[in-house]
């Protein structure tokens, strides 16, 4: 039962409802049309349903998605009754000599897999964020707390934003299909992502200049490390490298409709619902559309389209929080929770790669070169080449690269971590290099021999990073030794969880922390049942409840009275040095006098448990 519940609602999820909308269309890329459609109507009837105060059940998603599909089949019907639905031709035909560039795509795929089954979309993030989220969908049958606002939000979701759930939405979809959270099922929707990405590479790089193009474009995509730690994560990246593709893709060709007008826009549309700064999707779709000179009705369909499938997250975002963007600054035009983006903005001071400029800069450039060295060296060599082909692709490097730059500074996993918002724009300058292979006749030109030993050789130093990052691709331990098994596939302790365990909490007390895994810990440790954590919650710093922190009229003695009056009596820092956050709470009196108003309870690495006097 649980396998025929989780076949019909991936189809009904994924695919059904997508594939006919194509075909309404009449798509000329089936595979990738059908589950681009088909994730965004899931998002916006999961949205309807949640605005209308319905349950997000299995079967109600279920019943109304088939509903969709079967209205779709009805309009295909009586637009298209003559027309042919099969699938184009998926069959990848290089010539026999041109199947060595298979070999970088078979072993990042593999290894790929490998670590997804090890390591089920095991991430920092994934924790409290991503992962945690759609578990809190498939728990509360609702997304009412979230994006998180007043102090009864902040129980069930810790962090303060409102990125667009796309991706949450998918996992929890597949957790209600089965009946219960299996993230190797959730992992299992990063891989097909990824082979997605692959075809849809190979396509982009097909329709503008050729199959040999394009296999050399998905070989030299899989020597780099960065892609592959970008898609492992299981976050935004991958969909957005999706995204960016398709919207690129159904520009190009010949013959250009309004309805390839539409699949272009649905697909910008999927990027921005799936992270805030996957909107920039807008303009490159906009230039592809310019430089193609289509007519002005079909350029002015293009953000009309996409605003009318991305405004209703945004609008309710609005709404809710007042921020349609929350909790980023657009400029100063709308509210923030201000502790937290004060918080971030601590980042700023060690990351900014404009500070202490070139050193930080040029770090950051040898870690791109480290680890995506033959995308961006032979995608910019391919626009002097061919500028007249690459320019609007280059245009959206830029963008990407712009968005980097100015996300480096807020984000606390530190350089690399941030990288990840690079993934697309590696995507696209693959497209680009694979043109260099077009110029040699393969294997008889030096030009030819050389490229293809880089992407070999880069592949094999590839494989050995992608094995063990985001342990520090400068540093590779010696290979398939024990410390370069433990780099790559050894289980990262949660401590915090073995002193929650321990704690003789009292029934309804509270714990205040700026750390996000100590929530998620404590819920996780609920929903198994460990007694002395009943009814306990976790209250962040940045609350709305807990304002009075940060009010420097107060003295540390009479915060922490209000502390207790509150019903919070423990606190959770972090002092190693690693947790920027504490940085900022420093400069509170409160926090500055912290180990003179609590009682050292337990210390772990990375966590002190106090007891408030």
């Amino acid at each position: 039962m649980q396998a025929f519940t989780l076949m019909i609602g991936i189809l009904c999820a994924f695919f059904l409802p997508g594939y006919y909308a194509s075909c309404c269309l009449r798509s000329r890329n089936l595979l990738l049309s059908s589950p681009i459609l088909s994730l965004l109507i899931l998002f916006n009837v999961f949205l309807l349903l949640q605005v209308c105060g319905l349950g997000l059940g299995l079967f109600q998603l279920v019943a109304i998605l088939l509903l969709l599909a079967c209205l779709f089949l009805i309009v295909d019907f009586r637009l298209n009754r003559n027309r042919s639905h099969a699938f184009p031709s998926m069959k990848i035909s290089p010539r026999a000599k041109e199947w060595i560039f298979s070999i970088p795509v078979m072993l990042a795929t593999f290894l790929l897999v490998a670590r997804l089954f090890f390591q089920p979309l095991e991430s920092y993030d994934n924790f409290f964020r991503w992962e945690y989220l759609a578990q809190q969908i498939y728990y509360e049958r609702n997304i009412s707390f979230y994006p998180p606002f007043d102090a009864a939000d902040f129980v069930k979701y810790f962090y303060p934003d409102a990125i667009p759930p796309m991706i949450s939405l998918c996992y929890s979809m597949i957790y209600m299909s089965l009946g219960e959270v299996n993230k190797l099922a959730a992992a299992a929707f990063v891989i097909f992502e990824h082979l997605l990405i692959l075809y849809g590479t190979y396509r982009l790089s097909s329709a503008m200049f050729s199959r040999r193009a394009a296999m050399a474009s998905i070989s030299i995509l899989c020597t780099s490390t960065l892609f592959f730690f970008s898609i492992k994560l299981g976050q935004e990246n991958g969909m957005i490298c999706l995204a960016t593709l398709c919207t690129a893709l159904f520009l190009t060709g010949e013959n250009i409709t309004w309805r390839d007008v539409l699949l272009s826009s649905a697909s910008a549309s999927l990027g921005a619902l799936s992270r805030e700064y996957g909107g920039i999707l807008l303009f490159l779709g906009l230039a592809i559309a310019v430089k193609r000179r289509l007519a002005i009705r079909q350029i002015l369909l293009f953000p009309l389209f996409f605003f009318i499938l991305t405004s209703p997250w945004y609008l309710r975002t609005w709404v809710i929080t007042g921020n349609p963007f929350y909790n980023n600054d657009f400029f100063g035009l709308f509210p923030l929770n201000r502790i937290h983006h004060d918080i971030l903005w601590t980042y700023d001071a060690y990351y900014n790669l404009f500070i202490d400029f070139p050193n930080r800069f040029l770090f950051a450039i040898g870690l791109l070169l480290k680890t995506a060295a033959l995308p961006v060296l032979l995608g910019l060599l391919a626009f002097f080449f061919d500028s007249r082909k690459c320019a609007c692709l280059l245009f959206g490097v830029a963008m990407i690269f712009a968005v980097w730059l100015y996300s480096v500074g807020q984000t606390g996993g530190g350089i690399f971590y941030s990288m990840r918002v690079l993934a697309p724009a590696i995507v696209l300058l693959s497209v680009c290099a694979g043109s260099l292979l077009e110029r040699f006749d393969l294997f008889k030109s030096l030009g030819a021999k050389t490229v293809l030993a880089l992407v070999l050789t880069a592949s094999a130093v590839a494989l050995l990073q992608n094995a063990i990052v985001p342990y520090s691709v400068f540093k590779i331990p010696p290979p398939f030794s024990r410390n370069f098994w433990k780099a790559g596939f050894g289980d990262e302790k949660n401590y915090p969880e073995l002193v929650c365990r321990s704690i003789p909490f009292r029934p309804g007390s509270k714990i205040l922390t700026d750390m996000p895994n100590i929530h998620a810990t404590v819920q996780k440790l609920r929903r198994e049942g460990v007694s002395n954590l009943d009814d306990v919650e976790v209250v962040p710093v940045w609350s709305p409840d807990c304002a009075f922190l940060f009010d420097r009229a107060l003295s540390p003695q009479t915060v922490a009275v209000r502390l207790r009056e509150a019903g919070i009596e423990y606190i959770v820092i972090d002092r190693s040095g690693r947790n920027l956050n504490q940085v900022f709470l420093d400069k509170y009196p409160f926090f500055q006098k912290c180990d003179e108003l609590t009682v050292l309870v337990a210390s772990v690495p990375f966590a002190e448990f106090r007891w408030i006097r």
